[in-house]
């Protein structure tokens, strides 16, 4: 006896394949959830339906009261609209609120019909609706987790980093770049030269948020660890290098309160410099004076070592100073540079460059971001000294240049 396959009941059935409506223009509504928040194009693509009609059917689902949204295709909704069309093609399928922005992502986003800013958004909104974490997300919309993770980071910069890539003055590149920037907005504010941004000093802004952010970290471990901080060398007080003591004593020495630590930024990376508040503490006491000793030549000696001492101090404290003028002199050259550069480029573009101007600006470009070994392989190689710098370094830099 031949067994029979069981007859499949309604329930097992598959829903029947939705088919397509022509949907008058007056019952569809552009969907508040659109990410697309600039419709370009408009009068070209009407010109278009007026001559060939709509190719592609929009994507709508019924709304609460009655009508339909549009799920896909608000562009073409838009330009129908203006070519007088009474009806456009539509294929209607139920859809809630995270299926919407799903759809959406999907159909406009492989297609690249949405600016990276309006996927941000779908992402951030389709992820709140659905508690997705990134990986789950990324699965959803066919996207790496990596893609995702990029394109959210973007909500997280100020409004005019956000326009300006919308309107594409500014790269995805640059923008993700910017994205290490947004605990610091007067950085980035900074960057903006019209709308546009100069690419050294974006380094350069990227160089200050990092010691800002190594500031941020020894300053929280300075807390932890119970330490008092100071953001200079207090009056009165001396480097814990430079008193007469033990190794031994100098790790004792933080549990005393006479212990400090000074954020010094003179470094090229910010640092914690342990000192003493009240270095008379750890002097010996002059010996009783009664009369001329071998130990009044010892207090004697104390005291031209306290003297030597308080002038290595000094020292200390006046290099500190010359490190932090010098850095500022630094950035204000940097800043003289960059905009001597953005003038050149722009003059540059109306007329033919000299050959000899192109080669001295791409030469003083290399120079001024060559390291310190290819200068001095390149004044090697030029066969050129250098003088010392006010640290006595060889400044190669002056040399070559």
């Amino acid at each position: 006896m031949t067994d029979h396959p069981p007859t499949p009941t309604a329930a097992d059935r598959p829903p029947p394949a939705p088919t397509l409506q022509l949907i008058p223009i007056g019952q569809l509504t552009a969907n508040p959830l659109n990410l697309r928040r600039r419709l370009s194009g408009i009068d070209e693509l009407a010109e278009s339906i007026r001559q060939v009609g709509i190719l592609e059917p929009l994507l709508a689902a019924p709304a609460h009261d009655g009508g339909l949204l549009v799920v896909a295709g608000h562009r073409r909704l838009a330009a129908a609209a203006e070519a007088s069309l009474q009806t456009v093609p539509c294929i209607v399928r139920e859809r809630d609120e995270a299926q919407i922005i799903q759809t959406a992502l999907i159909e406009n986003g492989h297609r690249q019909n949405l600016t990276y800013v309006e996927e941000a958004d779908g992402l951030q909104q389709y992820m709140t609706l659905t508690a997705l974490q990134v990986k789950d997300l990324a699965a959803r919309v066919g996207r790496t987790p990596q893609h995702v993770s990029a394109r959210l980071s973007l909500l997280t910069l100020p409004e005019v980093a956000r326009d300006a890539l919308d309107t594409g003055t500014i790269t995805l590149d640059t923008a993700l770049a910017l994205t290490e920037l947004t605990d610091y907005p007067d950085l980035i504010a900074g960057l903006f030269d019209g709308d546009r941004i100069d690419a050294d000093a974006l380094a350069h802004a990227r160089r200050q948020a990092a010691v800002e952010r190594e500031v941020t970290r020894l300053t929280e471990e300075a807390t932890a660890k119970g330490l008092r901080l100071a953001e200079t060398l207090p009056p009165g007080a001396r480097w814990l290098a430079t008193l007469d003591l033990t190794p031994q004593q100098q790790a004792a020495h933080r549990r005393r309160t006479c212990h400090t630590v000074v954020l010094d930024r003179g470094w090229t990376k910010p640092q914690l410099v342990p000192a003493c508040t009240d270095p008379d503490r750890h002097t010996p006491p002059p010996a009783a004076a009664a009369k001329p000793t071998a130990a009044d030549a010892n207090t004697a000696a104390s005291g031209a070592d306290q003297g030597e001492h308080q002038a290595r101090t000094a020292d200390a404290r006046r290099h500190a100073e010359e490190r932090q003028r010098a850095e500022a002199e630094r950035e204000r050259n940097h800043k003289r540079v960059a905009k001597a550069r953005r003038r050149f480029l722009t003059a540059a573009l109306g007329k033919r460059i000299k050959r000899a101007d192109a080669t001295i600006f791409v030469l003083g470009s290399v120079l001024g971001r060559a390291s310190h070994t290819d200068l001095t392989q390149a004044a090697a190689l030029l066969g050129l000294t250098a003088q010392p710098d006010r640290y006595g370094q060889k400044d190669w830099h002056t040399a070559v240049s």
